[in-house]
C-alpha cells in the first residue's frame, strides 16, 4: 500500500550537502545544515498540525505520519529530531493506530505531477485557502550553495 503522509519537511534535500561539507570536514557548515534540518523539521509540522486542524477540525488530535528517507544525514539527526518533535508535543504511535485516522482513507482525487501531503492535496481539491497559514519552503537555493 502506498503510505499517506501529513508531514514531510524533504529531509532528502540535506543529504548532498551533508555529504559535500563532510568530505572537506567543513564543521561549522555542517553545524548550520544540522540546525537548519531541524528547523525546517519543526516548522513543517507545526504548519502540517495546523493545517490539520484547520480542515478535520480545531479540537481534534491528528495522528501525523511523518516521512523520512534512509540517508546518512537523516541518520545522523535521527535521534535529534524525534527528540525536538517530542518537546513540540509529539507522542509516537504504530503506522497501524495512525491510520485508523479517518482522513487517511479519503480520496482527495488528487492529480499531479509534485509529490504532496495528504493534507496538501486535501486543501487543494477541495479548493480551501488558508490566508493566514503560509506552507513553509525547503531552503533549496541554500542547500546547494553549501560547501559547493
Amino acid at each position: 500500500r502506498v503510505a499517506p503522509v501529513s508531514v514531510d519537511f524533504e529531509d532528502w534535500e540535506w543529504n548532498p550537502p551533508y555529504l559535500r561539507c563532510s568530505k572537506t570536514n567543513a564543521h561549522s557548515r555542517l553545524k548550520e545544515l544540522e540546525e537548519s534540518y531541524i528547523q525546517n523539521a519543526i516548522l513543517r509540522l507545526r504548519f502540517s498540525d495546523k493545517l490539520a486542524k484547520k480542515i478535520y477540525g480545531p479540537g481534534k488530535v491528528f495522528k501525523h505520519v511523518l516521512l523520512l528517507h534512509l540517508s546518512p544525514m537523516t541518520a545522523k539527526m535521527l535521534d535529534r529530531l524525534l527528540d525536538a518533535y517530542q518537546k513540540e508535543g509529539v507522542y509516537w504511535v504504530s503506522y497501524h493506530d495512525a491510520l485508523k485516522e479517518p482522513a487517511y482513507s479519503e480520496d482527495t482525487s488528487y492529480i499531479g505531477t509534485v509529490g504532496k501531503t495528504m493534507l496538501l492535496q486535501g486543501m487543494e481539491t477541495r479548493k480551501l485557502n488558508f490566508a493566514d497559514l503560509t506552507h513553509p519552503q525547503t531552503p533549496k537555493d541554500w542547500l546547494k550553495a553549501q560547501c559547493d
